[in-house]
């Protein structure tokens, strides 16, 4: 191995993982086993179980000079699924790129909701809005049969990425995907007063916040994270035209910022929303809220 630090020798699989993991750990980041397995595996073309079952197997010259430079990336603070152009999430395999938020695990909870309340209402039309990747769409989609999902971004290249997604997913003929700023996209679909559900994993990041963020985020979109000063901005927007699309007693469901669930609660509340729950994700943070629409 080239970088600074590593013996001079012939590289089983067991001894390049537990360099590896060293190197990264030094280097600061987290869950360094983790990453070194799953690149290696990536270079290998193996699956993890198996860098177990073959630990004392050799990597040839190749193999190394590939699996360095996935180092190299990783040491820069790459996100992993950048390095390898995917992301899991809710058990489909998507394509990421910088262009794109890298779906996290946490929003499969504003999924998992929004599912049990589509199927629960027969729901058939819904709003995914600020779509990124396309992962909240596809997996409405892929999990509740017979919804047609309609969804937004702002961002031309992200929407590209999206269109891979669903055509990977064999959805083409279900999800709809439109330009333009939040439900602005949707302005001349005639959806206005149809709508079932609005689904959105909103920029919600705050303008302090965004000066502490992890070093991995920088390499994500800004424009995906960043949600204004107070990190309402998009909120605001959301609540502001929602009812304009829903039919009477249409629901909305909305990732939420864990730092100001009360805030974006009372927007709701002000703006002729019921707020029927706010679901806790698995670290005990109150991360998605689902609200009725009042009065129509």
């Amino acid at each position: 191995m080239k970088a600074k630090g590593a013996p001079a020798k012939k590289w089983t699989i067991a001894d390049t993982l537990e360099w590896t993991a060293g190197y990264f750990g030094k280097h600061g980041i987290s869950n360094p086993r983790a990453d070194a397995e799953i690149l290696l595996a990536h270079a290998l073309r193996l699956k993890r179980l198996d860098l177990i079952l073959k630990r004392d197997e050799l990597l040839n010259e190749k193999q190394l000079a590939q699996y360095k430079e996935l180092i190299g990336k990783r040491q820069s603070r790459l996100p992993i699924a950048y390095i390898l152009g995917q992301s899991e999430f809710m058990g489909l395999d998507f394509k990421v790129t910088p262009d794109t938020l890298i779906p996290r695990p946490e929003t499969e909870l504003l999924v998992e909701e929004a599912c049990d309340y589509i199927k629960k209402n027969k729901s058939s039309l819904v709003l995914d809005v600020c779509t990124g990747s396309g992962n909240i769409a596809v997996g409405i989609a892929s999990f509740v049969k017979g919804c047609s999902v309609y969804a937004s971004d702002i961002s031309i290249e992200a929407l590209k990425v999206a269109q891979q997604n669903i055509d990977r997913n064999s959805l083409s003929g279900r999800i709809f995907l439109k330009r333009g700023d939040m439900l602005g996209a949707f302005i001349n679909e005639g959806l206005e007063g149809k709508v079932d559900v609005i689904v959105s994993n909103p920029p919600y990041v705050s303008a302090p916040e965004m000066k502490e963020l992890e070093p991995e985020l920088s390499f994500e979109p800004a424009g995906a994270l960043y949600g204004g000063e107070d990190g309402l901005d998009f909120y605001k927007k959301l609540v502001s035209g929602a009812g304009e699309y829903l039919i009477k007693g249409g629901a909305v469901f909305v990732e939420l910022s864990s730092t100001r669930p009360g805030e974006i609660a009372s927007l709701f509340k002000k703006s002729g929303f019921r707020v029927d729950n706010i679901t806790k994700d698995y670290s005990g943070l109150e991360r998605v809220l689902s609200a009725t629409i009042r009065g129509k």
